[in-house]
C-alpha cells in the first residue's frame, strides 16, 4: 500500500482500510468495533502527526478534498473520534460504545 496518503504520512497507510472511512456514523461504528489495543495503536501512531496533517490540509478548502488529501482528513476525523476514546473515557469505552448504538448519525458531508 503505497501513495494512499500524502508524502509525509506513509506511516499511517496500515490504518487507512480501517480508520479512513467516510461518514460520522461509519467511523463511530469503526470506534465502537475496534478493540482497546486496535484503538491505542491507531491512536499512538496518529496523534504524533495530527498538527502536521493539519498544518497540510488547512490551506486546501475542504469541499474540494480529493484522493490521498480526503483520505488523510479522514484519518484525522477517525482520530479525534478515537482520542476520545482513548483519552476521555479509558476504560469507560465499552459503556459509552453501548449507548452511542442507540444514536442515529447524519452525515451531510463527504468526509
Amino acid at each position: 500500500m503505497t501513495g494512499l496518503l500524502p508524502q509525509g504520512f506513509e506511516e499511517l497507510e496500515p490504518f487507512v482500510e480501517d480508520w479512513a472511512l467516510a461518514g460520522e456514523a461509519a467511523r463511530a461504528a469503526a470506534r465502537s468495533a475496534a478493540s482497546d489495543e486496535e484503538r491505542k495503536r491507531f491512536y499512538d501512531a496518529a496523534q504524533p502527526l495530527m498538527e502536521k496533517a493539519l498544518a497540510h490540509l488547512d490551506g486546501k478548502p475542504i469541499d474540494v478534498l480529493e484522493g490521498a488529501d480526503a483520505t488523510l482528513m479522514r484519518l484525522m476525523l477517525a482520530l479525534a473520534n478515537v482520542y476520545h476514546s482513548v483519552e476521555v473515557l479509558g476504560d469507560q469505552e465499552a459503556e459509552n460504545a453501548r449507548m452511542r448504538s442507540r444514536l442515529q448519525f447524519t452525515d451531510h458531508a463527504p468526509y
